[in-house]
C-alpha cells in the first residue's frame, strides 16, 4: 500500500530554553504541505503471537544519499513497531519515493517514519491510537509526532483524525492540533546545501545577532553561516509584497513565502517570477494540507 508523507515548514519556531537531556524547549507552529513522499509497505504474512518478533525489516529508496538501512528513521520506526508486537509481522518490506529535498528543514525523513508507524498501527488489529504514535514516535526524532498528524491527515483511509496543522512544544512531542486551518499557498525555494539540524541548534546557543527579526529563531544563525541561505531570504522578499511571510522551514536550508488562500494569484506571480530570479534552483509552488 501507497501512504502520502507530507513535507512541512515552521510558520514559527521559538527557542525557549535548553534541557538538561540536550535538546530543546520550543514553541513551533507547523503546516503541512501538499509535498509527498511515497511510502510503499509490504508486511507480507502476519503472524499473531508466535515466531521472532520479524523475519527482516527491508527498505529501498531511490535517493542516493537516503540510506537503506537501519540509518533510515522509517527503518527504526518499523523495528520500534515490531519490537513493540513480537511475533505480529513477519516481515517489513519498506520503498521509499523520495519529493521531498533531504535535509532541507521539511521533515521528509520523520515523514517518511510517521507513514511507516501509522500504516503498521492500522493493519496490527491493535488500539493505537495517535496520540501514542506520536509519543513513540518522538523518540525517533523530535518532528516525527508532528509528521503523524500530518500524515494522517493526507491518508485519511487510514481511519485516523489528523491534522495538517498543529502548535508542537516540549521538544517537538507536545502536539496541539489545529482545527480546520485555513487554506495557503507556499512558494517554496530549496538553496541545495547542506545544513546540519544539530550544528545549527549549536549555533543558536552561541549566538547574538541584535536586530534579526524573524518568527524562526534558527533563522539567524543559519543565515549567517551559509549565505547563500541569506541571499535567498534577501531576494525572495524582494519579490514579494509587503506583508507576506518570508522565512527559513526548520533549521534549513529552505525557504518560503506564505499567501493566504485569497492570495493565490500573487503566489503565482511571486512564483513565475522566482523561477527566473533562481534559475537552477528548485522552485514549487505548493498547496497547504
Amino acid at each position: 500500500m501507497f501512504i502520502k508523507a507530507p513535507a512541512k515548514i515552521n510558520l514559527t519556531l521559538r527557542i525557549l530554553s535548553k534541557r538538561a537531556d540536550g535538546y530543546h524547549e520550543i514553541s513551533s507552529m507547523m503546516r503541512a504541505i501538499r509535498l509527498f513522499d511515497e511510502v510503499e509497505i509490504d508486511t507480507g504474512a502476519i503472524a499473531f503471537g508466535a515466531g521472532t518478533p520479524y523475519s527482516y525489516i527491508n527498505i529501498e529508496t531511490d535517493t542516493e544519499n537516503v540510506p537503506a538501512g537501519p540509518g533510515n528513521l522509517a527503518y527504526i520506526a518499523a523495528e520500534l513497531m515490531a519490537e513493540k508486537y513480537p511475533g505480529l509481522f513477519s516481515r517489513i518490506d519498506i520503498s521509499i519515493k523520495k519529493s521531498i529535498p533531504v535535509a532541507a528543514g521539511l521533515g521528509g525523513g520523520s515523514a517518511d517514519a510517521a507513514a511507516v508507524l501509522l500504516y503498521l498501527a492500522k493493519i496490527s488489529g491493535q488500539d493505537i491510537k495517535l496520540a501514542d504514535l506520536a509519543e513513540w514516535g518522538a523518540v525517533l526524532g523530535k518532528d516525527v509526532p508532528f509528521c503523524v498528524y500530518a500524515c494522517a491527515a493526507a491518508n485519511p483511509d487510514l481511519g485516523y483524525k489528523g491534522a495538517g496543522a498543529a502548535l508542537a512544544e516540549g521538544a517537538g512531542e507536545i502536539i496541539t492540533p489545529v482545527s480546520e486551518p485555513e487554506k495557503a499557498w507556499v512558494v517554496l525555494i530549496n538553496p541545495q546545501v547542506e545544513v546540519p539540524t544539530k550544528q545549527v541548534y549549536e549555533m543558536y546557543d552561541n549566538h547574538n545577532t541584535p536586530g534579526f527579526v524573524s518568527d524562526n529563531d534558527l533563522e539567524a544563525p543559519c543565515a549567517e553561516a551559509w549565505p547563500v541561505v541569506a541571499e535567498t531570504l534577501k531576494t525572495l522578499k524582494g519579490i514579494c509584497p509587503e506583508g507576506v511571510k518570508v522565512q527559513l522551514s526548520g533549521s534549513g536550508p529552505s525557504v518560503f513565502a506564505y499567501f493566504s488562500d485569497t492570495q493565490r494569484a500573487e503566489a503565482e506571480r511571486v512564483y513565475t517570477i522566482a523561477k527566473e530570479a533562481f534559475d537552477g534552483v528548485p522552485i514549487r509552488l505548493i498547496e497547504t494540507l
